[in-house]
């Protein structure tokens, strides 16, 4: 499953506090295949709960409520133990022939899935231990499902909030097409309200496995093939980077030494800003404070004799406005958190520590990763008592956001583009200040804004071009706020139609030559294509 996501505006961190008040309502989820290798009678339907069972206590309202006509899935049990507490619990259900949910009506989902994936195994029904459908282990011996092709798509539903939503998850590998359509009809007829995902006919997922071999140079270690010679998926460069920043590659993506080495001395602003309160949905029967919270930092890039590093330093300016009952404001206050720094900074045997942060995009708190300062101190002090409208506490929130920022930015190219969009004039991409990066109508990013491979994430490129970003390439593809991988599940929506393609291995595999002539033809073709508005 994937990382949870940040957003960048400062409406996203309040998208969960608009939960509607109406009795919950139903989302019917139907599949149709458009390929020609697999049907309903060879192709699976397995479920993961959303509750991390590692973390949480077994808890059986997390279990998601979806079944297909009166049947419900049959869900295996775990035992996981944490210190001295074992865990009992549900993790994943038994894989459920297509032909038999077809055959019911399709699925029908109630309520409780926090991000519950559906997955879609092709010819094989999926193994459901704990330990299994990892989808990104580059070893059979590691996980049980690595020789079944497989994809997932990720739902988010309780039936009453109005921002139900779910999307297409790509980050880690890339298998096969899917395509989510929703609809205000109960069963997926009329116009679609919104469409994410990829075309999945069997020439546009050639046209991608051509890309795939022409970036990587047809890494054995990338195009992953089962036993008898059949590719089963394309892992992304986060499974060879992430948490390993002395890494001889990515898996044939690119390290960004040639990016970062362009950008040396160089500086970048990051700036984005973010709303929170005192109580989690502010009403008008009780007294709370609103804070708005806007972080300002320049990173420079700069080559140690380890790699190459970042440090980004600025501030933070909290703007407090405080709220009688009824909602009058009665008190203001502005806060300047200065000398925040957050570094990444290469050791001994770790050349590519900015590259594998880049990636992966994570902040996780260590000697060579951090975020501080007296400005981090003051500022984590001033914003306590603050949530966003998850309940999330705000100094985590913007923890996260910072790295976030950064990785975002240098895996979508941004910094150091010379390119110009008639939104900003004559200022070059690389001279806006980063919020402005996600805010562009339409949305350019990656061989957009660069045009030397190399100087953008490769592998979240191909998944950006081939979905108009509908589909997540790296973990903050939904920074952007006019096109997005979210699709809607709503209460005003009534049922989402998943078209599935066939997968990679159903489909020819190009030889290198080729593959290197159309990458550079399709990639050209990409250019100026209108994107979908986000839901």
């Amino acid at each position: 499953m994937k990382k949870i996501k940040w957003l960048g505006g400062l409406f996203a961190l309040a998208l969960f506090a608009a939960a509607q008040t109406a009795a919950a309502s139903q989302l019917n989820m139907f599949f149709t295949n458009t390929g020609t290798e697999y049907s309903a009678t060879n192709t699976w339907i397995t479920i993961q709960r959303g509750q991390n069972p590692a973390s949480s206590p077994t808890n059986s309202a997390n279990i998601p409520g979806v079944t297909y006509g009166a049947n419900q899935f049959v869900w295996n049990t775990y035992t996981n133990t944490v210190g001295t507490n074992t865990q009992v619990g549900n993790l994943f259900a038994n894989s459920v022939l297509l032909q038999d949910i077809n055959a019911a009506g399709g699925l029908t989902w109630t309520s409780n899935a926090p991000s519950a994936v559906v997955y879609i195994s092709y010819g094989s029904p999926l193994p459901v231990s704990q330990y299994s459908l990892s989808g990104i282990s580059p070893s059979a011996t590691v996980d049980p499902s690595y020789h079944i092709p497989y994809t997932t798509v990720e739902l988010t539903y309780y039936g009453n909030n109005a921002n139900d939503q779910g999307d297409i998850t790509a980050i880690n590998y890339f298998t096969a097409p899917v395509r989510v359509s929703n609809y205000a009809s109960s069963n997926a007829t009329g116009t679609p309200l919104a469409t994410v995902g990829f075309n999945p006919s069997a020439p546009a997922t050639a046209a991608m496995l051509t890309q795939f071999q022409a970036v990587t140079g047809g890494a054995t270690n990338t195009i992953l093939s089962n036993t008898n010679g059949q590719i089963t998926r394309v892992l992304g460069p986060t499974q060879f980077g992430a948490g390993q920043p002395n890494a001889a590659d990515f898996g044939g993506f690119t390290n960004f030494s040639g990016y970062f080495g362009s950008l040396s001395n160089t500086t970048t602003v990051f700036s984005n800003q973010s709303g929170y309160n005192t109580v989690q949905t502010p009403g008008t029967n009780v007294a709370y404070t609103n804070a708005n919270v806007v972080f300002v930092l320049t990173n420079q890039v700069s080559s140690t004799t380890n790699g190459y590093a970042f440090t980004a330093t600025g501030q933070i300016t909290t703007t407090k406005i405080g709220y009688a009952v009824g909602g009058t404001p009665i008190s203001t206050n502005v806060n300047v958190s200065s000398n925040v720094v957050f570094s990444v900074t290469p050791g001994p045997g770790e050349s590519l520590l900015a590259a594998a942060f880049t990636y992966y995009g994570d902040y996780s708190p260590g000697t060579n990763i951090t975020l501080g300062g007296a400005g981090w101190a003051n500022f984590t002090t001033n914003i306590a008592g603050f949530v966003d409208g998850g309940n999330n506490p705000a100094a985590n929130i913007v923890r996260a956001q910072i790295p976030g920022e950064l990785s975002a930015g240098y895996s979508a190219g941004f910094p150091g583009s010379t390119n110009t969009v008639a939104q900003f004039g004559s200022t070059p991409l690389g001279e806006l200040p980063s919020g402005d990066w996600w805010n562009l109508n339409p949305i350019v990013a990656f061989s957009d804004v660069q045009s030397t491979n190399g100087f953008f994430n490769e592998y979240a490129n191909i998944i950006y071009q081939n979905s108009t970003n509908s589909v997540y390439g790296m973990t903050y593809s939904d920074r952007f706020n006019n096109g997005s991988p979210y699709v809607s599940a709503a209460p005003s929506v009534g049922s989402w139609l998943i078209e599935l393609g066939d997968p990679l291995h159903a489909i020819p595999e190009p030889t290198f030559a080729v593959a290197t002539i159309v990458f550079f033809i399709g990639f050209a073709a990409y250019k100026g294509r209108v994107r979908r508005k986000k839901i």
